[in-house]
């Protein structure tokens, strides 16, 4: 994968991930593989990836659910939104 940004510095402590292109669209409905990650601990509290197999989805504590990837900036705004928002469960 080639990365665009590698080691994502978000606002937000413990935030990071990786976004590139992977010239594959038979892979996805997009050449885009990413990986976006909010936790502390080893406890993941938000993520959206699109790992092959499951396609484009977001990870909201302990749930799980598909995600509608249209472009780089809203999956970023998505990612920035749920971290803000994100409470226990």
């Amino acid at each position: 994968m080639k990365k665009a940004c590698d080691g994502f510095a978000g606002a937000h402590r413990g935030q990071r991930g990786e976004l590139g292109r992977t010239g594959c669209e038979r892979c996805s409905q997009h050449t885009f593989k990413y990986r976006l990650y909010f936790g502390a601990a080893g406890v993941c509290r938000v993520r959206y990836d699109n790992e092959r197999g499951k396609g484009d989805h977001r990870h909201l504590g302990e749930r799980e659910e598909a995600y509608r990837f249209t472009t780089v900036e809203q999956l970023l705004a998505d990612f920035e939104r749920d971290v803000r928002n994100w409470r226990p469960s």
